[in-house]
């Protein structure tokens, strides 16, 4: 062995580099602040669990007493005597906590994952393949049973308090499912809102925005006030492209509602309702509701059937009777407060007596004009009202 070397066993020398103390202090002092700022954060949240465990203690009668936080003892130096053994044992194992509070801190997931519980405010992901992911399965003895409640708290913000999202490639998904068994009546999904906004909001780029389906009850079912509503799919009906199956209803914007008899590009439309038709026919029975009535020509005699049609009929069906007459002649009928249109109604010839159905437009006191146009002499006139147009 010669001096000042420091030969290997196999008689080799050393080529492992020693490492510099100033390198290695600085290394322990890192460690020394990464485990100092853990132990203050476990310091803090030891003070929080024990204030929360001491705070409400209940007493055998049931009540609820309020403990106080013990202070923690010090020691002489006026340090926590749990922070002074803690530092003691932090200098003993610096180098090897340091190691592992490092690779804990690398180590620590962002989320939940398989079997941890749910984190608020993070990711949760699973990678379990199976067809329930997460269950919350619970029996409760009393109503309302709400298994899971989550809310949604903004002020002028949009927001939801439950989002159902899907991804898919291949196949039907859905974001959010509701199912309930059993015989009773209930609900499998529900919304509520207590402002003006949308209990349940369904939206879709191509497919169903919401989709129901009963086997025996109803698909889709207003069980509030009973109103529903649409918007306008075009500016004027019917449409004149695009694909449409049987069945479809839309309405433009002039408040024209069509419906698809037969399904195609753009499909067969018929018009069920709209500002200008009539509505339907509500037949009743027959009553006189003008009797009798001399009328001379030019004369115009105003016919008013409120008795018998409601608000909101649009026309009448009446038979208008022309009798005692002197020569020819004929009376228009049209709607109270509108140009006479100079039509016929119901024709006679002199001498003869006449009685002529037709279809009468009625003001909004449903009310209509009837004049006489004649030859000469004068004519009597009578009206009765069969049906009416709502």
């Amino acid at each position: 062995m010669t001096g000042g070397s420091n030969p290997q066993i196999d008689g080799t020398e050393s080529s492992i580099e020693r490492p510099d103390a100033s390198d290695v202090l600085a290394l322990l002092r890192d460690q020394r602040r990464i485990i100092d700022a853990q132990q203050e954060r476990i310091d803090r949240l030891a003070l929080s669990l024990e204030a929360l465990t001491t705070r409400g203690v209940s007493t055998a009668a049931g009540a609820t007493m309020t403990a106080p936080i013990e202070a923690p003892a010090l020691d002489d130096a006026g340090q926590d005597t749990r922070t002074s053994r803690r530092r003691l044992l932090k200098l003993a194992g610096a180098g090897v906590v340091g190691a592992v509070a490092t690779t804990a801190m690398r180590a620590q997931p962002a989320a939940a994952a398989d079997g941890n519980p749910l984190n608020i405010g993070n990711t949760n992901s699973t990678s379990v393949s199976t067809n329930f992911y997460t269950v919350l399965d619970y029996s409760p003895s009393s109503s309302p049973a709400l298994g899971l409640v989550v809310r949604e708290n903004t002020v002028h913000r949009t927001g939801g308090a439950v989002t159902g999202q899907a991804s898919n490639t291949h196949g039907m998904t859905t974001g959010v499912v509701g199912h309930l068994t059993g015989n009773n009546i209930g609900i499998g999904v529900t919304g509520q809102t207590d402002g003006p906004g949308s209990g349940v909001y369904g939206q879709s780029l191509a497919g169903f925005g919401v989709f129901g389906a009963s086997s025996t009850g109803y698909d889709l079912y207003g069980g509030g006030n009973g109103r529903t509503g649409r918007a306008a799919h075009i500016t004027a009906g019917p449409p004149t492209a695009g694909s449409y199956g049987t069945g479809d209803e839309i309405r433009d914007n002039s408040g024209n509602v069509f419906v698809c008899v037969i399904g195609g590009s753009p499909g067969t439309w018929r018009k069920v309702a709209g500002p200008s038709t009539a509505g339907a026919l509500h037949v009743i029975s027959g009553s006189r509701v003008l009797n009798n009535v001399t009328m001379a020509n030019g004369q115009t005699q105003l016919v008013d059937c409120s008795s018998r049609a409601p608000v909101g009929a649009t026309a009448v069906q009446v038979t208008i009777l022309a009798f005692g007459t002197t020569a020819d002649g004929y009376q228009t009928c049209y709607a109270e407060g509108t140009p006479n249109p100079g039509t016929i109604n119901c024709f006679w010839s002199a001498g003869a007596q006449m009685a002529t159905a037709a279809v009468v437009p009625v003001s909004a006191a449903r009310r209509f004009s009837m004049t006489l146009t004649t030859a000469g002499g004068s004519v009597g006139a009578a009206v009765d009202i069969g049906g009416y147009y709502l």
